[in-house]
C-alpha cells in the first residue's frame, strides 16, 4: 500500500512528537467493520492506536531517503503515524510550532497534584498567562455502539494558567470575583483593580493585567 507522507509536528504528552499525515489512496472499506470493531470493543476505554506500544522503524522518502533510528506507531483515529523525537521534554525551553510558543513545565491539578505538560504562552515575563489544552472524551453508548454511529464525542478542552516566577503553574478562572481572589496577596495587582474599573473580566482583561505586573514588578 502506497502513502504520499509530508512532515507536520504537533505538541502531544507526554514526549514531543512528530506526525507524518498519510492519506490512503486504496479503498479501505473491506477493513472499516474490524477496525471500527477493535476501536469499540471496550465503550468505556476506546483506544484508537493500532497498537498502543512504540516501535522502532525505517521510513523511505519519496526521493528514497531512509530515516531510521526513531519509534513509531499507527493511530487509526487520525490517520497519522506517530514519530517520537529523541529530544526529551525537560530539555526543551520553548517549542514553536505555528506561530504559537509552547513550554514544557511544572503544573497543580485541581487536585494538587504536581505535574509536568505542555502550555501555550500567551503573555512571557516574570508572570506568565499559559493556556492547557486537554482531550475530553466522551464514550458512545451502548444504543449508538454500531458500525457507521457516532461513537462518541471528543473536543479540545482549553483551561488558563497562571506560572509566578519558578513556582507551578496554577488555573484562574477568568472570572472577575475568582481573578480579584486569586490576586488578593498580590499588591501590583491590586494597585491595577484601584486604578481600573473592571466591571467584566474576560481573556483579554486578563492579559492586560498581566501585562500591568510584568511592566511594573522590580
Amino acid at each position: 500500500m502506497k502513502k504520499s507522507l509530508t512532515l507536520s509536528a504537533m505538541i502531544v504528552l507526554p514526549a514531543l512528537l512528530f506526525v507524518l499525515y498519510g492519506q490512503t489512496t486504496e479503498n479501505n472499506n473491506n477493513r472499516q467493520p474490524q477496525l471500527r470493531e477493535n476501536l469499540l470493543s471496550d465503550p468505556n476505554q476506546t483506544n484508537f492506536l493500532l497498537n498502543p506500544n512504540w516501535h522502532r522503524g525505517v521510513i523511505t522518502l519519496q526521493d528514497n531517503t531512509t530515516i531510521t533510528g526513531q519509534a513509531y506507531r499507527y493511530n487509526v483515529y487520525t490517520d497519522q503515524i506517530e514519530v517520537v523525537s529523541a529530544l526529551s521534554p525537560s530539555e526543551i525551553k520553548v517549542v514553536e510550532v505555528n506561530s504559537k510558543q509552547f513550554i514544557y513545565i511544572d503544573f497543580l491539578t485541581g487536585n494538587d497534584e504536581l505535574r509536568r505538560g505542555y502550555f501555550e504562552l500567551v503573555e512571557d515575563g516574570p508572570m506568565k498567562l499559559l493556556i492547557r489544552r486537554e482531550m475530553s472524551i466522551t464514550s458512545s453508548s451502548p444504543q449508538s455502539d454500531h458500525y457507521g454511529s457516532r461513537g462518541g464525542e471528543d473536543r479540545i478542552q482549553e483551561t488558563l494558567y497562571i506560572k509566578l516566577g519558578d513556582e507551578p503553574a496554577q488555573k484562574i478562572n477568568p472570572r472577575r470575583r475568582d481573578v480579584i481572589e486569586f490576586f488578593s496577596d498580590n499588591e501590583i495587582i491590586q494597585n491595577y483593580f484601584d486604578e481600573n474599573r473592571v466591571l467584566r473580566m474576560n481573556e483579554s482583561r486578563l492579559r492586560e493585567i498581566i501585562r500591568y505586573y510584568n511592566e511594573n514588578v522590580e
